[in-house]
């Protein structure tokens, strides 16, 4: 009774139901605040992100790292360019960036369901509706989606799904009659996810592999469609943005790892990505897992669980003789690869955001095993009790989640009691401490955090800036000068830049100050620093010069203050 109460209901009102319980499971997200790369991303990137700014982005990277653009090796321009939408809209409100992160969420959520009703309509007809939906809703409200949804950083994640989705629907729709203005559409979908987040090259072998399966004759015509569509965005990366041939360098332990050290490490993270699905009970985020010994109890679990896994899946779609089956769960591994660190390694081990389209594919896959099960057909009013229930505990685990993400301070600190040796939440921690004047807790943390990973820039210069809250000026440039020596971090040369104009003297300062302006000539504090320093050596000409190109970049109070007390010829006390 109840699957053919589900079926009788309208597309649209089935997928009104699908957004109604999605928001309510991910409400309370709307008033969380920006965290982690968010600031970077977007508040430190505001003046860039204005709309004359658009075609701009096509040239440039993602994050402000101090200098005249965006930075960094990944090429998004028209994720920069949501962005610079949202801000327009909403300026830097976090609500304004969550109700479009949660709009294209539940979107996803409604063309899974439309997905999964046309594919598991060749199966059974009868059952595909309710299934479809089902399943839809449990990826509205599932928790492992709560890292792609409520960090703002992470919009890429389902804005490229969206556009991979709603391209692979429209390819269903017109394989019988692939008319130019289809293709056109499809082709372009695709190259819009690509733009978005590199990872939706990932749709190119699973549209490959659906042809194969599915429509075989028009393999030749689609398939060079999505090539196409490929090289076009490598065109339109090597022209606006050029060949990026030096190899990205993260902090992360798994970066370190050797290729045989990540091959171990792949089976656990894989097995992760699967608790995180079927048993969200703890969840977390910038996982650093590295295994390097095959006698390692993690790796040895791990294997056997994902073996068994894929042994099970694969004797299902055997015995079932599904070959949506079998796409749905190859698609899966296809998906997922990028995300276990054999090829390349990534900024982190595990994060919870990579899974979000892989999970599209999981579910769908389960989809066609539920559906082909002799179970639903006998009782099914069972089974749409018991996903009911399901997909209620799953809600209210998103709904506490959700709140563990209100601020850096609650995340962090939450996260910690999961991961207490983590070099990244240590830092984290420390920071949103820091800002709320609990410097000396906040040293502990930096201090903990450069012993996991002393090589990491950005720890040292947070360790240098509470020692110089604390006043010990010492160690304070201790600090920021090892963070300057292992990288060009901008935050690091800003904040030894202000302490040597603050204590060295001129000629001492101007050493390093010259250095800095050089790298970061659009920088404020650098430019203040120097108009300082010249001022103190008494060539106003110069001083007001740099007081001049502080302003010019940041009129804030204290640089106005500066360059009307040099200007005037003032007694400057800071």
């Amino acid at each position: 009774m109840m699957v053919e109460k589900i079926d009788s209901l309208k597309t649209s009102t089935v997928v009104l139901i699908i957004a109604i319980v999605g928001f309510l499971a991910f409400a309370n997200m709307l008033g969380n605040e920006f965290v982690w790369d968010d600031e970077e991303l977007i508040v430190g990137n505001s003046a860039l992100l204005q709309l004359r700014n658009v075609p701009a982005l096509f040239s440039q990277s993602v994050f402000n790292t101090g200098g005249p653009s965006l930075s960094g090796w990944v090429y998004r321009p028209l994720l920069m360019t949501f962005f610079s939408l949202i801000n327009s809209l909403f300026g830097l409100w976090p609500p304004g960036f969550h109700l479009v992160q949660l709009a294209f969420h539940l979107t996803n959520a409604s063309l899974l369901f439309v997905l999964l009703k046309r594919l598991l309509g060749e199966v059974n007809r009868k059952f595909a509706k309710p299934v479809a939906f089902l399943m839809a809703l449990i990826f509205a409200v599932h928790p492992a989606g709560v890292e792609a949804i409520s960090y703002i950083a992470q919009l890429p994640e389902s804005l490229h799904t969206f556009f991979v989705l709603l391209s692979f629907i429209l390819l269903l729709n017109s394989l019988d009659c692939p008319s130019r203005n289809r293709l056109v559409v499809v082709g372009f979908l695709f190259l819009l996810g690509l733009l978005t987040k590199e990872n939706a090259v990932v749709f190119l072998p699973i549209v490959f592999f659906y042809l194969f399966l599915f429509a075989r004759e028009k393999l030749k015509v689609w398939g060079s469609l999505f090539v196409g569509s490929f090289i076009t965005y490598l065109g339109i990366r090597f022209v606006f943005y050029g060949i990026q041939t030096e190899r990205p360098h993260f902090i992360a332990p798994i970066s370190d790892a050797s290729f045989f050290e990540r091959l171990l490490t792949a089976p656990f993270i894989f097995f992760t990505y699967l608790k995180i699905f079927f048993f969200p009970n703890v969840l977390s985020i910038a996982q650093h897992n590295v295994i390097k010994d095959m006698v390692d109890s993690s790796f040895l679990v791990s294997l056997v669980v994902v073996v068994l896994f894929c042994l099970v899946c694969l004797g299902i779609i055997y015995k079932k003789k599904s070959k949506l089956g079998l796409f749905f769960f190859v698609s899966f591994l296809i998906s997922l690869g990028p995300t276990l660190n054999i090829i390349m390694p990534l900024d982190m081990s595990i994060a919870e955001h990579w899974f979000y389209f892989p999970m599209t594919l999981l579910i769908g896959f389960l989809s066609v095993v539920v559906i082909s099960t002799k179970f639903l057909v006998k009782h099914s009013s069972v089974f749409v009790v018991v996903l009911s229930m399901l997909i209620v505990l799953l809600a209210g685990r998103t709904v506490v989640r959700n709140a563990n993400w209100k601020n850096g301070l609650t995340l962090y600190g939450h996260d910690l009691q999961y991961q207490p040796n983590n070099f990244d939440l240590e830092n984290n921690y420390g920071v949103e401490i820091f800002r709320v004047g609990r410097a000396e807790e906040a040293l502990v943390h930096f201090q903990k955090s450069v012993e996991l990973r002393p090589q990491w820039d950005v720890s040292n210069n947070n360790l240098g800036a509470v020692y110089e809250r604390l006043g010990d000026i010492g160690n304070a440039k201790v600090y920021y000068k090892r963070s300057v020596q292992l990288s060009d971090y901008y935050i690091a040369y800003d904040n030894l830049s202000s302490l040597f104009a603050k204590t060295e003297e001129p000629d001492e300062a101007l050493k390093f100050l010259d250095v800095a302006i050089r790298k970061f000539p659009n920088s404020e504090r650098v430019n203040s620093a120097l108009a300082i320093t010249y001022y103190k050596k008494g060539n106003v000409e110069s001083a007001l010069y740099f007081a001049r190109q502080a302003v010019s970049v940041s009129p804030t109070q204290q640089n106005l203050f500066i360059y009307d007390t040099i200007l005037n010829k003032k007694k400057l006390e800071l």
